[in-house]
């Protein structure tokens, strides 16, 4: 019976405790080898308001007390985060529905109320650009693209199609979804 792939972020704590019961079942994804996996504490960082909080767990692939594991760990993240960033997954899709939009980066540091800086947006508009492709590509799995006549930039078209494909906050849905970073 082949298993599940091993997930990468979660969004309810019944969710987590699923996977949590399971781990054992699931290869590490650094030495492939089965039954080693352990919740291994919590994911700490600072979120867009400047406050420590808990974005997720460690888990580690252990190696101690006749584990045959490699000893290293990986994240398990909360889908409304957003991997390597401060801000969530709805402030970046308030931010991307702007882009979509026609505003440039320098136009939406005012229209965002979240303490962000103007460095950081063009940082995230540049990686966004830089990952069409790949986000792309995973939607066009689900949902073909919907008709964008008149759209040429192909950064709105990448957006108009989060947009059809998933509701609400898109970012997060993407994320729980597909299991990989929007970014």
């Amino acid at each position: 019976m082949a298993k599940a792939p091993l997930k990468t972020y979660y969004t309810t704590e019944e969710e987590l405790d699923g996977f949590h019961q399971g781990l054992k079942q699931f290869l590490c994804p650094h030495c492939r080898k089965r039954g080693c996996l352990i919740l291994h504490g919590y994911l700490y960082g600072y979120e867009e308001h400047g406050d420590w909080s808990r974005r997720g767990h460690r888990v580690f692939c252990s190696n101690r007390n006749r584990q045959t594991g490699c000893g290293r760990t990986f994240p398990l993240l909360k889908s409304r985060l957003v991997k390597h960033f401060m801000i969530s997954a709805r402030v970046l899709s308030a931010m991307l529905a702007l882009f979509s939009r026609g505003l440039w980066p320098s136009k939406i540091h005012g229209r965002l109320r979240d303490r962000i800086s103007r460095t950081s947006i063009y940082r995230i508009y540049h990686r966004f650009r830089r990952n069409q492709p790949r986000i792309r590509t995973l939607l066009t799995r689900i949902k073909d693209p919907p008709d964008t006549c008149g759209v040429t930039d192909p950064l709105v078209q990448t957006i108009i199609h989060l947009k059809s494909a998933f509701s609400g906050s898109f970012v997060s849905r993407f994320q729980q979804f597909f299991q990989v970073s929007i970014l």
